[in-house]
């Protein structure tokens, strides 16, 4: 039960319309970031023009307002997670910042995961070098489903969340199969006691 609670929250969060990357501030005060935080999160992966930074902070003071007034659906209105831009953002930068913030939070999903893998199992350079297709898998198919679920809302139907959780827990038990090939006995048997939350990460909870 607990499992399907967690990937309820993984799929309402990685796939909303209006989500930004994580960051270990917001994760270790537990408050969603300020605009004005997300926007220097943004700069640290591209460079924004003056006008774009004024752009993109008043779509996130707007979105925190209508958060505030009950139209947000929820703390920081839906920005607390993943690594996609709200599409309001992403129009106002160019297709070259959108590729470049895109390949910065990946690098940052896998950076991460295998961080807070090696700090679990302590991995060999081998094993990291090995992991990182793994990872990249999973993103790539993540990134699918949340795709998947983003062209039904935008076509007007409903999305079946409960489908969607099926196909990130089928990804995720992918994930650890192809981790039982590269680590050891007792390297698997200390990951799978990891909290859920910090087995994988990514973008999105990967």
């Amino acid at each position: 039960m607990n499992r399907r609670i967690f990937f309820a929250s993984l799929i309402l969060v990685a796939v909303s319309s209006l989500v930004m990357v994580p960051t270990l501030m917001a994760q270790q005060r537990g408050t969603p970031l300020t605009p004005e935080e997300r926007v220097a999160n943004i700069e640290k992966a591209i460079k924004l023009t003056a006008d774009q930074k004024t752009q993109i902070l008043k779509i996130y003071t707007d979105a925190a307002a209508n958060a505030q007034s009950g139209g947000g659906g929820g703390r920081g209105g839906g920005f607390m997670g993943g690594g996609m831009l709200p599409a309001a953002v992403e129009k106002a930068l160019t297709p070259d910042q959108v590729k470049k913030y895109n390949a910065f939070t990946r690098q940052q999903s896998i950076d991460g995961t295998i961080t807070r893998i090696n700090e679990a199992v302590t991995l060999t350079d081998d094993q990291k070098k090995k992991i990182v297709p793994i990872i990249e898998k999973q993103l790539d198919a993540q990134a699918a489903v949340r795709a998947e679920r983003a062209k039904q809302v935008a076509a007007g139907e409903t999305p079946d969340n409960q489908a969607m959780m099926d196909k990130m827990t089928a990804i995720r038990d992918e994930m650890v199969k192809s981790l039982g090939t590269v680590l050891n006995k007792d390297q698997l048997e200390k990951y799978n006691a990891m909290p859920r939350g910090g087995r994988g990460g990514g973008r999105g909870g990967q």
